[in-house]
């Protein structure tokens, strides 16, 4: 079977509807795709969001609160932020498209899972010059976006149609996953690596942590998109998600209160926040003959606040004032760890990229996450006459780091404990 010839037929067949039924965009409009716990004051995202808008002094923004369990709540909340920015919250405007109630407000927001073809939510969207997202769960989202059959609902097509009019659309957390046409359902740390992949289905069928891919909204279309990425460790579950999809090169994780800023029009991005934007490319990427999950050759790169990113190469442009680290006298011999591997959240990918491999001008780096009844997945990273590293110089947001091109595989392995006693 070829590399991507797992990918669940359910999956395959409605991205192929996706595609098929998504209009060609023309492209004048910006995404701004947050990694999740975006802080109402950070004036560098939601700055990105308010500049991307057509009229930013008069345009109205369209609030899709679909994801949360508190939509009436999400969206108070996220109208308070964009007036902390000068909006006017009359030009705020909540789009009634929701699949559950929230207990705590005198209306039945359940009723509203008809949103997505309600001809005023659509008309909400019609007049909107931004768009955005809030977090919860991005399963919630599609329902609201597509009908039983998978096609898009009106609601979609008018927000697609918006940003190929020039519209900026944003979304933080659930609204971040949305955003991709392969869409991130569920997957938690190993056990989305060392077990098979499922199927989308009912909402309590889809919690025992596999991999689940559904489709997404389709506004950015050129890669997968990840969130929560410092805190969640999803390096795994990216990895996985790209090599399973059939039309997906890329993937692309996000810190929190961090944003990748897509110009549909020149299909760049650049990367704005506190921390870092990791990228996922599998074009020389290989899968070993295991009956388990394993990839060799796997390109990634890591991006810091102010760098760039060309969408259709993936390559990554240092921001201004960066320096190129000193990577001489390299050391062949790989340092590891285990217990403390990119499965489980000990620390932000840059962080122990940087502290066990840059600083210590290491070739190889080895992490073995283990996981319950013996699972165990090593992760090994290793520079390539590619590899680069660039750092700020001063202070600044972000870690101020850019990493290119190091190579990434992910393997099974066996690891055996030893009983010392003195």
């Amino acid at each position: 079977m070829t590399r991507r010839g797992h990918f669940l037929n359910a999956v395959l067949g409605g991205l192929v509807g996706l595609l098929v039924a998504a209009p060609a965009i023309a492209e004048p409009g910006r995404l701004v795709i947050v990694g999740g716990a975006l802080d109402a004051r950070n004036a560098e995202i939601w700055g990105a969001f308010l500049d991307g808008l057509p009229d930013p002094a008069t345009d109205r923004i369209a609030i899709v609160a679909a994801a949360s369990g508190e939509p009436v709540a999400s969206f108070e909340s996220a109208r308070a932020a964009l007036a902390l920015h000068g909006v006017s919250p009359d030009r705020v405007v909540l789009v009634r498209a929701a699949v559950i109630d929230d207990p705590a407000t005198s209306e039945d927001e359940s009723l509203w899972a008809d949103g997505g073809a309600d001809p005023a939510a659509v008309a909400i969207a019609e007049g909107a010059g931004g768009i955005w997202f809030t977090g919860g769960d991005q399963a919630r989202t599609a329902r609201v976006l597509f009908d039983t059959a998978g096609l898009p609902t009106p609601l979609l097509v008018a927000l697609r149609r918006r940003l190929a009019e020039g519209a900026v659309i944003g979304g933080s957390s659930a609204g971040a996953a949305i955003q991709s046409a392969t869409m991130i359902l569920r997957g938690d740390g190993l056990i989305a690596l060392t077990r098979p992949m499922k199927s989308p289905g009912a909402d309590a069928d889809m919690e025992d942590g596999r991999l689940i891919l559904g489709q997404g909204a389709g506004f950015f279309t050129d890669g997968i998109v990840d969130q929560h990425f410092d805190r969640q460790a999803r390096l795994g579950r990216l990895s996985r998600a790209v090599i399973e999809s059939p039309v997906d090169r890329f993937g692309y994780g996000i810190d929190e209160n961090t944003a990748l800023v897509v110009e549909t029009a020149t299909r760049t991005a650049t990367v704005r926040g506190a921390g870092t934007v990791t990228m996922i490319d599998d074009v020389e990427a290989s899968q070993p003959a295991d009956p388990d999950f394993a990839v060799t050759g796997l390109r990634l790169s890591v991006a810091s606040s102010g760098d760039r990113i060309d969408l259709a190469s993936g390559d990554v442009i240092s921001a201004a004032g960066r320096q190129g680290d000193p990577m001489d006298d390299p050391v062949p011999t790989p340092g590891d760890g285990a217990g403390v591997g990119p499965a489980y959240p000990a620390r932000p990918l840059i962080d122990l990229l940087d502290m066990g491999l840059i600083e210590t001008n290491l070739t190889v780096l080895d992490r073995v996450s283990l996981g319950d009844a013996g699972a165990a997945v090593r992760f090994r990273f290793e520079t390539t006459d590619r590899t680069s590293a660039m750092r700020r110089l001063g202070s600044g947001p972000g870690p101020g780091l850019t990493l290119r091109d190091l190579r990434l595989s992910i393997m099974p392995v066996i690891v055996t404990v030893e009983d010392v006693r003195p």
